[in-house]
């Protein structure tokens, strides 16, 4: 190799690298200023030119979306770092002194409030399931069973209103009660069995009255009246005065139990089944519409793109470490075309 074809491929080189410098330097003039605007509305607008003719079927088959889902809701990190982020950030949110200058009025509409109370109390079937779930536990079985029985037995065993009612009749019992212990020592226990039976006997009819009770308590009209009074008392309340009623520790702990639910749900045989309906679903009504009419629908037209990319794009790329970054990158990517040999020969 002579001298003067070392030198011939070193300028060759250069030049390469001058133009790669410039084309740097060009693409981060194009992303700046008036510039980058006049960018965003010509990519927009021949976005939104392809979408009127593209599905998005054509885009992103069905069956890619739902392995993706599934592949993101079970395989996603779930960390303790990312708890311990949300934690943290709610405890922040928690002590916030904005707290105490929010009303719970200024969340929600009154008109809101009570258009949700009334869906929830048309739910006749779900509360009626409810309330027999509840009524057929066993524990509420036993609960009643003891609260009949220490009833009777305070009721028997005290100065109740009968008693009180006839002249001597409390004394009596008294003194009746006093002389049944001596006579018979285990009355006591006796009538305690006795008791215990009956109610035990009766129990089902007593929880289908206590059923009965609750259902119609528990009617439209009454949901709508404790509604009406719990805004009444909470309206005026102030968020502070709400989350102070939950403790840092207790709200650690519900945040703790979400993430072991989530785990526990993302695990689920069935996950697959769901998403498969959910996007064949979602698929078979809008799988071959063109995205852009769609999109306008939904409230996305290219304006809306537009004006939102011009109102935040550029800041983000005001930012100096951004700038730096891209350059860097873009210099490293046009590395690979600039020094090539497809490059060197063009110039040769």
């Amino acid at each position: 190799m002579t001298t003067e074809t070392i030198t011939a491929e070193s300028n060759v080189a250069a030049t390469l690298l001058r133009l790669r410098d410039a084309h740097v330097e060009q693409i981060m003039r194009s992303i700046s200023g008036n510039e980058l605007k006049a960018q965003i509305e010509l990519e927009v607008e021949a976005l939104y030119e392809r979408l009127q003719t593209t599905t998005l079927s054509e885009i992103a088959p069905a069956q890619l979306i739902e392995r993706y889902l599934v592949e993101v809701v079970q395989k996603a990190p779930i960390t303790t770092a990312a708890r311990d982020m949300v934690i943290s950030i709610a405890k922040v949110l928690r002590q916030s002194e904005q707290n105490g200058k929010v009303k719970l009025a200024e969340l929600i509409s009154r008109e809101h409030y009570d258009r949700a109370v009334q869906q929830l109390a048309d739910l006749d079937e779900l509360r009626g399931q409810l309330i027999h779930a509840v009524m057929a536990s066993p524990l509420y079985s036993g609960l009643i069973s003891d609260v009949l029985y220490y009833g009777i037995k305070d009721y028997l065993l005290s100065d109740n209103n009968v008693a009180m009612k006839v002249p001597g009749m409390g004394s009596l019992m008294k003194i009746g009660k006093g002389v049944l212990d001596k006579a018979a020592p285990n009355l006591e226990q006796t009538a305690e069995k006795a008791i215990k039976g009956s109610i035990k006997t009766n129990i089902k009819r007593t929880v289908a009255v206590s059923e009965k009770f609750l259902d119609n308590a528990l009617n439209a009209s009454n949901i709508t009246k404790v509604a009406d009074h719990f805004w009444t008392m909470a309206n005026e309340a102030t968020l502070k005065e709400v989350t102070r009623r939950v403790s840092e520790d207790q709200l650690e702990k519900a945040l703790v139990l979400v993430e072991e639910i989530v785990r526990d749900v993302r695990l689920s045989p069935h996950l697959a089944a769901w998403f498969e309906q959910g996007v064949q679903a979602f698929y078979s009504d809008y799988g071959q519409k063109p995205l852009a009419p769609w999109l306008g629908e939904l409230g996305y037209d290219n304006g809306w793109i537009t004006a939102h990319l011009e109102e935040w794009l550029p800041q983000l790329l005001e930012q100096q470490s951004i700038r730096d970054y891209l350059r860097e990158r873009l210099r490293a990517q046009l590395s690979a075309f600039y020094q090539s040999v497809e490059a060197q020969e063009i110039l040769a």
